[in-house]
């Protein structure tokens, strides 16, 4: 049986404290459940780790040895257990985002926002087409997106903000009983794309 850091805890603890009553008040465990831990450990390490008597517990040469490792581990341990706490609550950890021409203002806004209240999480905000994002989002590379509807299946959103497209004409043109949807039907429209086909969506509005 591998000895685990409920064990190496109560060998930390106990050496601190140098009496198994105190040791186990600090642990919240009786004194019979130390005393098993500790020989638990003791016969796995193949070592005696403490020599008891009437005045408590005392480290052996070989317990003493062992003690700052041991005490490293249960700091590994916690801090292992603190960092999975946050991870789980939002509270730390890395963030990728990726946003694009239609978000380039309301983006950086908001992670700013979200950065003042999760300060330990690393968020790396970076501009990319759409179906980049859409991409990196399916493989669990990027957390998060800004993007225009449609998104792919698979993916779930959430409106951030709204915005409309406007065709837009020279104003004098503009007349009284001028008539704009006539005057596009008569004209031989070139609609400019975005370069590199880095937004389809928009492409096809």
């Amino acid at each position: 049986m591998k000895f685990d850091l409920r064990q190496l805890q109560a060998f930390v603890t106990l050496s601190d404290c140098g009496n198994f009553r105190e040791a186990s008040e600090r642990l919240f465990i009786t004194q019979p459940a130390l005393t098993k831990q500790i020989q638990s450990l003791e016969k796995f390490l193949g070592v005696t780790l403490f020599m008891r008597g009437r005045h408590g517990a005392q480290l052996t040469s070989q317990g003493s040895q062992l003690l700052d490792n041991a005490r490293a581990l249960v700091e590994q341990g916690k801090q292992f257990e603190r960092t999975a706490l946050d991870l789980a609550a939002g509270q730390s950890g890395r963030l990728y985002i990726g946003f694009g021409i239609s978000s380039y203002q309301s983006a950086p806004a908001e992670v700013a926002k979200f950065r003042s209240v999760a300060p330990d999480v690393a968020v790396y905000l970076q501009d990319m087409p759409s179906a980049f994002q859409e991409e990196l989002l399916l493989s669990g590379e990027m957390q998060l997106g800004y993007m225009r509807k449609p998104v792919k299946d698979g993916l779930e959103w959430r409106y951030s903000r709204r915005d409309e497209l406007v065709l837009a004409i020279p104003q004098a043109l503009k007349s009284d009983g001028f008539d704009a949807e006539q005057y596009l039907h008569q004209q031989p429209l070139k609609l400019m794309k975005m370069v590199d086909g880095r937004c389809p969506g928009l492409n096809a509005r």
